[in-house]
């Protein structure tokens, strides 16, 4: 599957306004979801600089309420814009062995990024609202296609749609939370 994807992040810590926003619309979120990922970069790579090409496995435990985790590894292959990759998932029994398996294969965990994570579907679009842990409140618009699609295209109908909506001070943001966490730690 093609992802392509834009982030919104927030200005305010207020995430009951976005709900009750996107619910006068009859849009529905699940309850909060705890999410854990460990991502994983090939150990040759010096920096934390994604291009065209670039692997990333992702391990995530997700939760609800802290019961029953379920496991998914995903690899994204970055494609040619930001936000945009190629994505491929599975649901996995034993995170520790999968972990031996990428290091075995070359590949060692960079960073970490936990967040709270509420999922809403409008259309083609999957929507998330996201705490993320020492970044802030996000709104993350996601579109997800079979076939390779115009990306700019794409991600210009997301931003105007998002403009549409009266959300309050927000900024668009194109960077991932594993590369912001990243920067973070390291500077």
């Amino acid at each position: 599957m093609y992802e392509i994807e834009m982030k919104f992040k927030f200005n305010t810590q207020n995430i009951e306004d976005i709900i009750t926003k996107f619910e006068s619309l009859n849009i529905k979120f699940s309850v909060p979801i705890i999410q854990n990922d460990q991502i994983f970069l090939h150990k040759e790579l010096q920096d934390y600089k994604i291009i065209e090409g670039t692997r990333v496995f992702r391990i995530r435990e997700e939760s609800i309420n802290n019961c029953h985790p379920k496991y998914i590894l995903t690899l994204k292959v970055q494609q040619e814009k930001a936000l945009e990759s190629r994505e491929f998932e599975t649901e996995i029994k034993d995170k520790e062995s999968t972990e031996l398996i990428l290091n075995e294969l070359g590949f060692k965990k960079f960073v970490q990024v936990e967040k709270k994570r509420m999922k809403g579907v409008l259309n083609n679009y999957n929507l998330c609202i996201d705490e993320v842990k020492g970044l802030g409140v996000f709104m993350e618009v996601e579109y997800m296609s079979k076939t390779k699609v115009n990306t700019e295209q794409v991600q210009s109908s997301m931003i105007q749609w998002v403009k549409g909506l009266d959300l309050g001070d927000y900024e668009l943001n194109t960077v991932p939370y594993d590369t912001q966490i990243y920067n973070k730690v390291s500077n």
